[in-house]
């Protein structure tokens, strides 16, 4: 399990790889969990958890209310007492266990969800889980001396966020990948422009790490070199 550690001694753990990561947000005093991959990851999730030693989480925050990202989310609920915080608009998805319908930003995956989107997202459903805290905007929902933000960056779906941990790491969900080398941007989407606004968005703080909820962490300077090349097309 692959860590980040801030400069303020906060350590972020990969808990999950593979199909989806997930993350471990810890210090002396405080667990939270950022999104939980898909249901057919749970036993990992768990396992790893449990090499931790981590007995209590106290915040589950679900970048956005895909399978992939919260099909475990009632499961943590249960298990480990986390408080379930995601976007308002996405919440009644999650209450539902069902999966926010997107679009394609390239030409093959705007044929894959033309052709059998409908169709994955029905099987795809989730055990329902109902959201302790829901948010509109940016929200600071931790003591100050802990720096972790809750920022909005859409795009990916309307209600995606990403967490920012001391102004130096952000966990940024869907709002862009590192599966493809020296490209981020996602193969689904709702919104090309406001993805790319999001980046802008997320090149505000001073984050140097990027971590997307798919593949490995992205450095500041190919975010900023994606967002700059884009931004002027």
């Amino acid at each position: 399990m692959k860590t980040w550690t801030t400069n303020n001694n906060i350590k972020i753990t990969r808990v999950l790889s593979g199909r989806s990561n997930a993350f471990l947000v810890t210090d002396n005093r405080l667990s939270i969990l950022v999104d939980t991959g898909p249901g057919f990851q749970r036993n990992i999730l768990f396992r790893n958890l449990r090499e931790l030693d981590i007995k209590k989480i106290d915040y589950l925050i679900l970048t956005h209310s895909h399978f992939d990202h919260a099909a475990n989310a009632s499961k943590i609920r249960e298990h480990f007492g986390a408080r379930v915080l995601i976007h308002k608009s996405e919440a009644v998805f999650l209450k539902e266990g069902e999966n926010v319908m997107i679009k394609g930003t390239k030409k093959f995956s705007g044929f894959l969800v033309s052709n059998f989107g409908k169709r994955f997202l029905k099987t795809a459903k989730f055990d329902p889980c109902p959201a302790d805290i829901e948010f509109e905007t940016d929200e600071k929902l931790f003591p100050p001396e802990k720096k972790i933000m809750i920022i909005h960056t859409p795009g990916h779906t309307e209600g995606s966020i990403s967490v920012i941990i001391d102004d130096e790491v952000a966990l940024t969900g869907d709002a862009m990948i590192g599966v493809t080398r020296n490209h981020i941007m996602p193969p689904f989407g709702n919104d090309i422009n406001e993805i790319i606004n999001s980046w802008g968005k997320l090149l505000e703080t001073d984050c140097k790490w990027f971590l997307p909820s798919h593949g490995s962490a992205n450095t500041r300077e190919l975010v900023e070199k994606e967002y700059f090349a884009r931004l002027h097309r």
